[in-house]
């Protein structure tokens, strides 16, 4: 049989609907099964991202009050860095602490002795009869003052100086103008004249980044270290070379001799110059300062009777 077939079929409305619903209903189951699936992932997933912070947590948790060691926990590389973050405060904390104590301890330790002194002769004072020898204990009871007062400026700038080193942040400075403010704070009337200081200082813009006070503070300290053991006329400088900025003090004295460099920067060392009149905390003012502007202190002999002592700091650009 040749020809065409025309086939028609037929559906009612409510087959139609049923299958409509049928479709839709097993979307919809398979929908929820996907989402309960991802849900239960999504769980999985937060739960191992968060399993690191809970051994931090811990680690805390378990910790003394005393305990700023550094956090020593496996975490994976997305947090490492919030790891190193955590670590950097602790070392601030760490420092900070450091400076409390040894403040603490180095005036406990440096200031005993010269305030019972300061007793013992203000008591002898008060029971001598004779007016000259009298007279002579009050001469030694205000010398004896004027060395406590420097120790104790001397122990308070060097807790200063390495607080500022993580509270202050760096500016760009012209060494020029601390030189020449340190020069006009200094009291020059401890042991030399105005004139007996000069300064020498280069016509362009010496720059780097710093903090003025803590600079400021350790130029001062230079200057008291060459009036102290130095030869006037001493001459405050400030020099660039080679990316370096310098600002140092300069005397005609012979200096601390080479073996003792080494000592000359630490606290309360025979090297460092502790006598009766001095702590020695002055060159380890200046080196600390040093330090925490990303330096160094150094020494220099260019002859028999002239020595230097200075700041080398890493000089920056002149801002326009």
């Amino acid at each position: 049989f040749l020809g065409s077939v025309d086939v028609v079929i037929g559906q009612t409305t409510e087959a139609r609907r049923e299958l409509a619903q049928q479709i839709t209903q097993n979307a919809l189951l398979a929908v929820a099964v996907v989402g309960l699936i991802m849900s239960g992932l999504a769980v999985l997933a937060v739960q191992s991202a968060l399993r690191p912070l809970a051994r931090i947590e811990r680690d805390f948790a378990d910790r003394s009050s005393k305990d700023l060691t550094p956090v020593n926990v496996d975490v994976p590389q997305e947090i490492s860095s919030l790891v190193q973050a955590l670590n950097g405060f602790i070392a601030r904390l760490d420092r900070q602490l450091i400076v409390m104590q040894t403040l603490i301890a180095d005036a406990s330790h440096q200031l005993r002795t010269p305030v019972a002194a300061l007793r013992a002769q203000a008591e002898l004072a008060a029971e001598e009869p004779d007016p000259e020898r009298q007279l002579q204990i009050v001469g030694k009871i205000h010398e004896r003052s004027k060395n406590l007062s420097r120790l104790t400026d001397q122990l308070l700038n060097h807790a200063l100086v390495i607080h500022r080193a993580d509270a202050v942040d760096l500016e760009p400075l012209d060494l020029r103008t601390i030189a020449t403010e340190a020069v006009a704070q200094f009291d020059q009337t401890m042991s030399v004249s105005r004139s007996a200081i000069r300064l020498d200082l280069p016509e362009a813009p010496v720059m780097c980044k710093g903090d003025a006070l803590s600079l400021i503070e350790a130029c001062k300290n230079l200057i008291n270290n060459a009036v102290t053991h130095g030869t006037t006329p001493i001459t405050v400088f400030v020099q660039a070379e080679n990316g370096k900025a310098r600002l140092g003090a300069r005397d005609k004295g012979p200096g601390i001799p080479e073996d003792m460099w080494p000592d000359a920067a630490h606290r309360f060392k025979k090297n460092a110059g502790v006598s009766s009149k001095s702590a020695g905390l002055g060159l380890a003012i200046v080196n600390a300062v040093a330090l925490a502007h990303g330096g160094r202190m150094r020494f220099s002999r260019s002859s028999e009777t002239m020595f230097e002592v200075y700041l080398e700091l890493p000089q920056t650009e002149a801002v326009e």
